[in-house]
Parts: structure tokens; C-alpha cells; sequence
């Protein structure tokens, strides 16, 4: 997508073609994205109950194991036995 129509100037009308194109793949990209990002979403939640099943039977702490996921602990965590 070329991105010179970005900053044509959209008020003068009518609109060139390049730009109807470039507005209508500006706006199906943005579904697009949505889309995938609602999977990921689903993902992640379906990941997280994976491992809170796990964690439970194993009476470890899923939150703790959680947050050290995001700050980027968890390996180093695990191999000092932290979560049991």
C-alpha cells in the first residue's frame, strides 16, 4: 500500500481512485486486525485456563506465575522452584 494518498488532500472532491483504494484497504486492514486480535484474545484466555487447571492440581500459584510471565521472570523462577 502506497502511502503517498495518506497525505494527499482528501477534501478536494472528487476523491482519486488511488485514494477510494487506499481508504478501503485502510478499513478492511482495521477489520482484519480486529479479527486477529479477537483470536489472539481467545487464545490466551483458553492458554490461561490450560494452565490454571494445571497449576491447580499441582497447588501452584497461577498469578504469581502470571505476572512473572509478563515482566520476563518465569524462567528464572522456575528453575529456582518458586511456583510449588
Amino acid at each position: 500500500m502506497s502511502k503517498g494518498d495518506q497525505c494527499s488532500n482528501w477534501s478536494k472532491k472528487p476523491l482519486r481512485k488511488s485514494q477510494l483504494h487506499y481508504a478501503a484497504l485502510d478499513a478492511v486492514i482495521c477489520v482484519m486486525i480486529y479479527k486477529e486480535m479477537g483470536k489472539l484474545c481467545e487464545n490466551v484466555e483458553k492458554m490461561r485456563n490450560y494452565f490454571t487447571k494445571i497449576f491447580l492440581k499441582a497447588k501452584l500459584n497461577i498469578n504469581e506465575f502470571h505476572n512473572d510471565i509478563l515482566l520476563g521472570n518465569a524462567n528464572e523462577n522456575l528453575k529456582d522452584n518458586r511456583y510449588f
